[in-house]
């Protein structure tokens, strides 16, 4: 795909005033804002979605959002909109009354602001709502991911709190009265017993400044670095995690070449929008090259985040014009790959957690029983 270098030199980099203030970037955000006042990617597609239908209908774009605010039930939401309407009002552009509001990134208004200038917004909007309703798979897609895991841990830690706080201790008051030296695993678990009945609190103080420690860490770019190398090499979630955010970074070149924005920009916007740091620091390289010249297949060959197929198919996609045709079949092949993956991991783990929550349990009973079994064996 040529690039006009002229083009590139006035809009390489997104315009100050469109670009708020930038997040940072989370290699397992899960975008689970939960009493968030942001508007919500689920408010998004239906904004943008509806919006299409409404001028496809043929309403004019004021109207539009007058009808989809009268919707609104919730204060804060309706009053954001109706802001956008009363910018419309005073004359300015759709995208210059997204961009004066930070619930929209510079990704939405930059796309917005291109189909504005083409002649091609019903095609944006659509794009756009699309778009939200794909991050929300991807997102189930995690959280399926993880719920699970999580679910068993916690039943397991809750399992295991209950009987070295209440099963245990009966037992260990049992054994005081026999006077006899217990087995070296049964008196580790009542000594543990013990200590944690006795210094709960020091386990809990533990907790907090672990997750302290852990928030305050990962605001230090080198450290989300590492985290994010490390996350990607763990077996099953790494492999996971990464088809997860490539289908995510073709999804929304898709929209940005759908929407004929400049490629430096589209990687730029892309690389903020993804949410993953090691594909956000590949963009800015690959970016640089391709601004020395290179086509964007061969900058991309270089970085082993990008894998043989995906640089092949994007070779075919400059080569014949039609990178926004790739970008979309590419996203629906790793967003395919992903669920594979998400039932595969989800049936693997089903039965290796449930044998460790087993093990745990039969580890705590087996250290109970073992003195009666030894004061057995000596009356005998």
């Amino acid at each position: 795909m040529g690039i006009k270098l002229s083009k590139i030199e006035k809009v390489k980099r997104v315009p100050k005033a469109a670009t708020p203030a930038k997040k940072s970037t989370n290699s397992f955000d899960l975008e689970m804002s939960f009493g968030s006042k942001k508007l919500k990617d689920a408010k998004k597609e239906e904004f943008y979605s509806e919006v299409f239908l409404l001028l496809q209908s043929g309403l004019d774009l004021k109207r539009s959002i007058e009808i989809f605010t009268g919707q609104q039930t919730v204060e804060n939401v309706k009053k954001l909109f109706e802001g956008i309407e009363e910018r419309l009002v005073k004359g300015s552009s759709f995208s210059d009354a997204l961009r004066q509001s930070s619930d929209f990134s510079a990704y939405e208004y930059y796309s917005i602001k291109i189909g504005e200038e083409s002649g091609q917004l019903l095609e944006v909007l659509s794009e756009l709502g699309s778009f939200y309703q794909r991050k929300m798979k991807q997102q189930k897609q995690l959280v399926s991911a993880f719920t699970y895991p999580t679910v068993i841990l916690m039943t397991a830690v809750i399992a295991v709190g209950f009987m070295m706080n209440f099963i245990v201790p009966l037992f260990a008051d049992a054994f005081k009265r026999f006077n006899a030296d217990l087995p070296a695993l049964t008196q580790f678990i009542v000594n543990l017993s013990e200590g944690f009945r006795h210094y709960w609190w020091l386990f809990l103080i533990i907790i907090v400044g672990a997750g302290l420690g852990i928030y305050s860490l990962q605001k230090i770019q080198e450290v989300r670095v590492w985290v994010s190398e490390r996350i990607i090499q763990i077996p099953l979630f790494g492999i996971l995690l990464q088809k997860i955010y490539l289908a995510r970074f073709c999804q929304s070149m898709a929209l940005m070449v759908t929407a004929r924005t400049p490629l430096i920009v589209s990687l730029d916007l892309v690389g903020q929008m993804v949410g993953y740091l090691p594909l956000e620091r590949a963009l800015k390289e690959v970016s640089q090259e391709i601004y020395k010249g290179k086509m964007l297949n061969e900058a991309m060959a270089s970085k082993p985040l990008f894998d043989q197929r995906m640089v092949s198919l994007i070779k075919v996609g400059e080569e014949t014009n039609k990178l926004d045709v790739i970008f979309k079949k590419l996203y629906e092949q790793y967003s395919g790959e992903a669920d594979h993956r998400t039932t595969m991991m989800n049936a693997l783990l089903e039965p290796i957690l449930i044998v460790v929550v087993g093990v745990l349990v039969a580890v705590i009973l087996i250290a109970m029983y073992l003195p009666m079994f030894k004061i057995g064996n000596s009356m005998v």
